[in-house]
């Protein structure tokens, strides 16, 4: 599997919300890290769709989110994150 070029021609952005205290323990350095995420996705939303990940928990918290940004719900895991495999013609799965 490749990673495309930031510059190369696709249809969105798949952003990840941070809500893991294993990574963040810190809850002030979280929230400055969700807000800086959200400016971030904000932004590209002008330009092109985002498409947020997160657990169903967490969409709550996620009010700093553009209209523009679309949230989908993602399995809340232990650990620090999960790998989403994307396969040209077969989607996407988890793992």
């Amino acid at each position: 599997m490749t990673v495309p070029a930031e510059e190369d021609v696709h249809e969105a952005t798949f952003m990840q919300w941070p809500n893991s205290r294993a990574v963040y323990d810190d809850p002030v350095f979280l929230r400055i890290t969700q807000d800086t995420i959200a400016e971030i996705a904000n932004t590209i939303a002008e330009f092109e769709p985002v498409i947020m990940l997160a657990p169903a928990e967490e969409h709550g918290r996620m009010r700093r989110l553009s209209q523009k940004v679309e949230v989908w719900d993602i399995p809340k895991i232990s650990g620090r994150g999960i790998l989403a495999l994307c396969s040209p013609g077969k989607g996407m799965s988890w793992s």
